[in-house]
């Protein structure tokens, strides 16, 4: 009983038995997008060059499920990256894996100077079809040069009693 997952049921006419079941359907979860917020060069400010991206996600299925957590990829290039920042936690190139919580949303964030990983855990919003976040990612640089060259992610999905679950979905 503690793995289970209701089934889903279709009714046709058409078919042999008149009845269908289906556990757990798979699919894209998650549509995100990104754009270029802000950029401080060192002609706006020569202390301190960085560039905001702004990473809208919506919760997008059919299936009512849960999301434990979701994992963003980002790509990017740039000048001398020495850190990034997504709402409030600050994770700097090598420094391994920072953790943080701002309201009910925590987020897991480690960088390289090629990327960042986001895992956003705590979701209370992430259940059905329509949920969404918006969040920005201040990627730091010498130049302020930065350019986000893509993004992908994944959805841990957990089981509960309203919908359904199932593996991991990515997006690449």
């Amino acid at each position: 009983m503690n793995n289970y997952v209701s089934p889903v049921i279709f009714d046709n006419d058409e078919l042999a038995e008149g009845v269908y079941a289906s556990g757990s359907g798979a699919g894209e979860c998650w549509s995100m997008t990104y754009s270029e917020d802000q950029r401080i060069t060192p002609e706006k400010n020569p202390g301190e060059q960085y560039v905001t991206y702004r990473i809208k996600a919506v919760h997008s299925t059919g299936l009512m499920h849960i999301s434990a957590s979701t994992t963003i990829f980002v790509n990017f290039t740039g000048t001398g990256i020495w850190g990034v920042e997504v709402d409030g936690v600050k994770a700097n190139v090598g420094g391994g894996l920072v953790s943080g919580k701002n309201g009910s949303n925590g987020f897991d964030v480690s960088c390289t100077t090629t990327g960042a990983v986001i895992k956003r855990t705590m979701l209370a919003d992430a259940y059905g079809s329509g949920d969404n976040f918006d969040i920005l990612l201040r990627i730091n640089d010498k130049a302020g040069d930065s350019v986000v060259t893509g993004i992908s992610w994944s959805c841990e999905k957990v089981e509960n009693v309203q919908g359904t679950a199932g593996d991991e979905l990515n997006n690449n």
